[in-house]
């Protein structure tokens, strides 16, 4: 029951931050991919989408860091999202 309920819950995590997206709120969108990503690390299209919008959104260098933490983290799953290293140069 508790994995279906987990899953359950992260799929709707999934469904709010593209309504989230769909509504403009950056802040809202990030907060329920980071909850999406919790139940599944092994997400990377959800990873490297949050990654976008935190360097998006950057104001502080603790954003900074942790934009391009998540950058590197799915450039090192995924190699070969080459248009992802090039958006990894052009924020750094």
């Amino acid at each position: 029951v508790h994995r279906w309920q987990m899953g359950s819950q992260s799929g709707a995590y999934l469904r709010q931050a593209e309504d989230a997206r769909a509504a403009g709120d950056d802040a809202r969108e990030i907060d329920y991919l980071k909850r999406y990503l919790t139940a599944h690390p092994e997400a990377t299209d959800e990873r490297e989408r949050l990654a976008r919008l935190l360097a998006k959104t950057v104001a502080t260098r603790k954003q900074v860091q942790e934009a391009g933490e998540v950058l590197d983290d799915v450039l090192r799953r995924d190699p070969a999202r080459h248009d992802l290293r090039r958006f990894a140069v052009a924020f750094y």
